[in-house]
């Protein structure tokens, strides 16, 4: 598990992004991933 975090500025503020992602692998060796998502508002 990981988190992945991205950062946007839209009207004078700050988003940023928050997704825990689990990965794991399939029988036939591919990668499955799911994600849980989580936003929080920043000013700038």
């Amino acid at each position: 598990m990981y988190v992945k975090k991205h950062t946007v500025r839209k009207g004078g503020r700050h988003y940023v992004h928050l997704r825990l992602v689990e990965a794991s692998r399939n029988e036939q060796g591919q990668v499955a991933t799911g994600c849980f998502a989580r936003s929080d508002a920043r000013t700038s």
